[in-house]
């Protein structure tokens, strides 16, 4: 792992250093890293690995999936990281109208928020149907792919938009992906205007989300709500109803907040 260069290196735990490089490394990998995995990108002994991986795990900052092998952040990391973002009780607040738009809709309902440049996930509520989806807790969806991404995008300031577009890939996942981003700004405009925006199977196949920014009360965009289901069921000729109640559900929670519609 990198050191210091600094000259206040001497002061600088190896270890800690080790471990707080390792939780960001694994951030970046949803479905987590199994030992010999982290001990090839880090550099780090083995040894030092599995100490460090253990102390994590009886401290309640990772899980080891017991049949990949896997490393995987657990909540506790992810309330961390609300808390630094001041935003602690985000998730409390968002529940309540988040249960109420699944009983209405019978899917998989959604919170995430903009973690550098993609969606982080950080609660669902699970749907109704025997079949549902359920994503794992800190999942990343890409902002122009997903209707929780689009949704940010169409709604942060002009600059900080800007700045998210030049850092996009656009990664082509299939024929309904856009891949530019004058496509991306004809979408921002459509999504400012109805209030919501739509995932049609661009990024997985079968796969429609409909989502819808949750505001403070500076009118600034903190979070993002959406449902997700199997296109079979969040049809195409049923998007627009359910974008409605999408904007309801992200009004609710953004009252929370002290926003005025």
């Amino acid at each position: 792992m990198k050191q210091d260069n600094n000259s206040d290196s001497k002061y600088i735990i190896p270890n800690l250093q080790n471990a707080l490089e390792l939780i960001e490394l694994i951030s970046e990998y949803p479905e987590g890293l199994n030992l010999p995995k982290l001990v090839q990108m880090t550099k780090v002994p083995k040894s030092t690995i599995f100490r460090i991986c253990s102390t994590l795990i009886a401290n309640g900052y990772l899980e080891k999936d017991p049949e990949s092998g896997h490393f995987i952040l657990t909540r506790k990391i992810l309330r961390i990281g609300l808390s630094a973002l001041g935003e602690e009780s985000l998730i409390e607040k968002a529940l309540p109208p988040m249960r109420k738009l699944r009983d209405q809709v019978s899917e998989t309902v959604l919170l995430g928020t903009l973690m550098d440049n993609d969606i982080a996930l950080l609660e669902q509520v699970t749907g109704n149907h025997p079949f549902t989806f359920i994503l794992k807790p800190g999942s990343h969806f890409v902002l122009h792919a997903s209707a929780p991404g689009k949704a940010m995008l169409a709604f942060v300031q002009d600059e900080e938009r800007e700045a998210l577009l030049n850092s996009i890939e656009f990664t082509k996942f299939n024929e309904r992906t856009i891949v530019t981003k004058e496509g991306m700004m004809r979408e921002i405009s459509i999504i400012r205007e109805q209030g919501y925006a739509v995932d049609r199977a661009e990024e997985l196949e079968g796969v429609h989300c409909v989502a819808s920014p949750i505001f403070d009360q500076h009118n600034h965009p903190i979070a993002v709500v959406w449902t997700t289901g199997p296109s079979v069921r969040l049809k195409a000729n049923e998007i627009e109803k359910t974008g409605n109640l999408v904007i309801e559900c992200a009004e609710k929670i953004s009252a929370n907040f002290g926003y005025k519609v």
